[in-house]
């Protein structure tokens, strides 16, 4: 039995001939999603406080960080195809595309990519498969490297490259894109394998706050060069502007307010906090005044943070005086608790 899948009518209306069997005009109110799409990423602006305004005009500024994976989830939302395989297999390639420009060390982006690389994805997707026995999803019971999951993602490779013209065209090699299969099918089992044990809401709040020492991390780097340092001073200080070296934030609320908690390095010197904070100043100074004013306050929580130093931190990063002896509690005391 194959099954009916519904394609976009902007895609129908500018290449006709594309008709397969089976499908049918449904999607006329596109222009509707994409407004609603422009709107969602205005809230995320709004929502992201320390992020960068997007601008959905031209397409030409440049968006990095969580805030592409958001938009990626946006452009799968409104406007794709509705059935679960063809929907899978669209998200899968763009999820492998945004896998492999990480990979490569590709920091800029820009949001006009994403639109043509998704109509190439929808054009060269294909629309009808087979309920029963299908190639278009990854089985997750079995390894990565069984027949059908190999099938999935020679199809995806294909599909990858076809979205950039080619073979030739494509900035990613097959071995890019195949490592990037892998590592999207170790994250989709990973996921059914906490749900199932149920620790995926431990899981949400431990990456949502990894995800937040990344992105400060991120801005102060961003801030670095705007700060009034030498040359000297510069190199010294950004290799500690990393996640590692960021203060836990928990997300909490204070009356109806939305607040971030600050769990603060116990063995970082107060020179270096005084240093984050200016160039935290530096970079929401240059923000426009609606983010400004969006921006959630942050309270000093009187738990600090249990990380320890990186293996490789700088002497003069440590405070003369702390003992990692000291500070550490016996597990019996802390008992059995998510990483912060």
């Amino acid at each position: 039995m194959m099954e009916e899948v519904l394609i976009p009518y902007r895609i129908l209306k500018n290449a006709p001939n594309l008709h397969p069997k089976g499908c049918t005009e449904v999607d006329t109110n596109w222009k509707e999603k994409e407004r609603k799409t422009k709107r969602d990423l205005e809230k995320i602006n709004r929502e992201r406080n320390e992020g960068e305004q997007l601008d959905m005009g031209t397409g030409s500024e440049m968006v990095t960080g969580q805030t592409n994976m958001k938009i990626l989830g946006i452009f799968l939302i409104h406007g794709s195809p509705v059935f679960n395989n063809v929907h899978f297999f669209l998200k899968a390639c763009l999820h492998i595309i945004w896998q492999v420009i990480v990979l490569k060390s590709y920091k800029e982006i820009s949001l006009q990519s994403y639109f043509d690389v998704k109509r190439s994805l929808l054009l060269c997707c294909p629309f009808s498969l087979h309920q029963d026995g299908d190639q278009s999803t990854l089985y997750l019971l079995k390894r990565f490297i069984c027949p059908r999951n190999s099938e999935t993602t020679k199809r995806i490779v294909k599909a990858v490259r076809d979205a950039y013209g080619g073979r030739e065209k494509c900035p990613f090699s097959n071995a890019e894109i195949e490592g990037a299969c892998k590592r999207y099918f170790k994250s989709l089992r990973d996921a059914e394998r906490r749900k199932e044990k149920g620790t995926k809401q431990n899981h949400v709040i431990i990456t949502r706050r990894q995800n937040r020492r990344r992105e400060r991390a991120e801005r102060l780097r961003k801030a670095l060069p705007k700060a009034n340092y030498t040359t000297k001073c510069m190199e010294k200080v950004e290799p500690i502007l990393a996640a590692q070296y960021m203060s836990s934030e928990e997300s909490d609320t204070e009356g109806e307010e939305k607040v971030f908690r600050v769990r603060q390095l116990p063995w970082q010197r107060l020179k270096v906090r005084k240093m984050k904070k200016t160039l935290e100043d530096i970079y929401h100074e240059q923000l426009p005044d609606h983010l400004k004013e969006n921006k959630r306050r942050r309270i000093l929580s009187d738990v600090p943070s249990r990380r320890k130093p990186p293996s490789n931190c700088p002497d003069w990063v440590i405070r003369s005086d702390w003992d990692a002896n000291e500070d550490r509690e016996s597990e019996n005391e802390r008992g059995a608790r998510e990483e912060d």
